[in-house]
């Protein structure tokens, strides 16, 4: 299950969704969150295991970008 995003805090669409890619050279899968409306982007996070296998996207990573998406600074 994908972690709950909120809507992008620079366009305020709900479009924001969890991407994953394994690079070769590092051995390693980053895991991002991206707005599919403005292109918006999180950090990325890596780990050894590949989040997106059976849909689960629940690993340290997953919860990590999702976490500095979801962070809203108040006024």
């Amino acid at each position: 299950m994908k972690m709950q995003l909120k809507a992008c805090p620079f366009c305020g669409q709900d479009a924001a969704a969890m991407y994953c890619n394994y690079s070769g050279r590092s051995g390693k899968y980053f895991t991002w969150v991206e707005c599919d409306i403005c292109g918006a982007r999180s950090k990325a996070a890596t780990s050894d295991d590949d989040p997106s296998d059976g849909e689960k996207w629940d690993n340290y990573a997953c919860r990590k970008v999702a976490a500095a998406w979801n962070a809203r600074r108040e006024g």
